[in-house]
């Protein structure tokens, strides 16, 4: 997962928080 949040740190917060999102879900 340290991977991914880096790649989200890469987009705009509109798209991290999106993403935050779906990661939330996995875990």
């Amino acid at each position: 997962m340290k991977k991914l949040v880096v790649k989200l740190d890469l987009h705009d917060d509109r798209d991290r928080s999106k993403a935050m999102r779906v990661v939330s879900g996995f875990e």
